[in-house]
C-alpha cells in the first residue's frame, strides 16, 4: 500500500469599513494550511487512513478504536501508533444538531489538555486537527479511542490519518 494525502484548508477574507476618522479601511488576508503527506511514518508522512460516513441518532455515539478496532477500505485492520490528522465534517445542517469529538473512555491523548474535554462541531461545521511531525499524537495502549457523540440525528464524514510506527 502507498498512501499520499493532502490536507488543505483556506480562509480568505475581505472586510471593508471606515475608521473613526471616516477613512475607508480594507482588511484583506488569508490563512492557508496546505499539508502534503507522503507514505511513511516520519515528518510529513502517514501510512494509515480510516474514513467513514456515518449517521448517529440523537444522543448516540460512536467510539473509534485506534488500536486495531477499525479497518480501511481494503478491510485491513488499522493499528495507529501515531495520529497525524483528524477531519470531522458535520453534514447535517439542522439547527441544534451538533457533534462532540473527544472524551469518553480511554480518550486519545495529547490533542486536548483535559481528557474529558471535547470539541463541538455545529450543524454544517468542520473540525480539522493536524500534526504532521514525526511524533504526531501518540496512541498509547491506554488512550487510543476517539469518540463522536451526537445531540440530534447527524450524518458526518470522519477521516483519521496516522502511522503504524
Amino acid at each position: 500500500m502507498t498512501l499520499t494525502t493532502d490536507v488543505n484548508v483556506t480562509l480568505n477574507w475581505r472586510d471593508i469599513g471606515t475608521d473613526a476618522a471616516g477613512r475607508e479601511i480594507v482588511d484583506a488576508n488569508a490563512i492557508t494550511l496546505a499539508l502534503a503527506l507522503a507514505n511513511g511514518f516520519g515528518l510529513n508522512e502517514a501510512d494509515l487512513l480510516f474514513y467513514e460516513r456515518a449517521t448517529l441518532l440523537a444522543a448516540g455515539s460512536r467510539t473509534y478504536d485506534l488500536a486495531g478496532g477499525e479497518s480501511n477500505a481494503r478491510g485491513e485492520t488499522l493499528v495507529y501508533a501515531r495520529v497525524k490528522a483528524i477531519v470531522l465534517v458535520n453534514l447535517t445542517t439542522t439547527a441544534g444538531n451538533s457533534l462532540s469529538l473527544g472524551g469518553g473512555t480511554e480518550p486519545l491523548a495529547g490533542w486536548l489538555t483535559v481528557s474529558s474535554t471535547s470539541v463541538v462541531v455545529g450543524p454544517g461545521g468542520v473540525f480539522v486537527l493536524a500534526n504532521p511531525s514525526a511524533d504526531g499524537y501518540v496512541t498509547p495502549a491506554a488512550n487510543d479511542r476517539l469518540r463522536v457523540q451526537s445531540t440530534g440525528t447527524n450524518t458526518y464524514d470522519i477521516a483519521i490519518l496516522g502511522s503504524a510506527t
